[in-house]
């Protein structure tokens, strides 16, 4: 007589669709792939965010220095001063009442300096109080480079022709010296007596 052996049913994992395998594996991939563009773009938004380090770099070029016209002048036309020009500063500036027999004309008298490394040249001068101006004895009148030059009474000077007025001691008188290779300085010279000795 035959033994039945008794079959104990295991109840086994149901088995997931393939659909829904495919579709898992999809998301991963999706999720990897946007994973992989978020580390790539990361640099470049960094560098737009523009952190320290970068926009020193982007900001670090140097100006370029310009030169300042305070009482002084120089061949540039701003800012501060490069010194491979003349830097010229006139102080000291002042005219000589005119004595009575030469009341047509006076003289000026003044201290150049040229801080610059170039030397410039004194060409002459122009004021409202008179029709001309000159330069006496020589023109032009080099200010060398690092140097100055003393305009005075036995040597050079300016001497204003033509008086449109008479002078008188206190007031003052505009001059406007023309310079080679710089620009012009205007300065306003106080009319002195002609016992007036000047400090330089």
């Amino acid at each position: 007589m035959r033994r039945t052996r008794s079959i104990t049913s295991v109840s086994a994992r149901p088995r997931r669709p393939a659909a829904a395998v495919a579709s898992a594996a999809v998301l991963l991939l999706t999720g990897a792939a946007l994973t992989a563009c978020s580390s790539s773009s990361s640099p470049s938004s960094s560098a737009g965010s523009g952190s320290p380090s970068q926009l020193s770099t982007i900001t670090a070029n140097p100006s370029v220095p310009s030169s300042a016209n305070t009482s002084s002048s120089s061949a540039g036309t701003g800012g501060k001063a490069t010194y491979d020009e003349p830097v010229l500063k006139v102080t000291g500036a002042y005219v000589v009442q005119p004595s009575k027999g030469t009341a047509d004309s006076a003289s000026a008298y003044a201290v150049i300096s040229n801080a610059g490394r170039q030397p410039s040249s004194l060409k002459g001068a122009i004021s409202p109080a008179a029709q001309s101006v000159s330069l006496a004895p020589a023109q032009p009148l080099t200010v060398a480079a690092g140097g100055r030059v003393v305009l005075r009474p036995g040597g050079d000077h300016l001497v204003l022709k033509g008086l449109k007025k008479k002078l008188t001691t206190g007031e003052k008188v505009t001059l406007r010296l023309l310079f080679e290779g710089a620009e012009p300085i205007t300065v306003s010279a106080p009319v002195e007596p002609t016992t007036y000795k000047p400090s330089n």
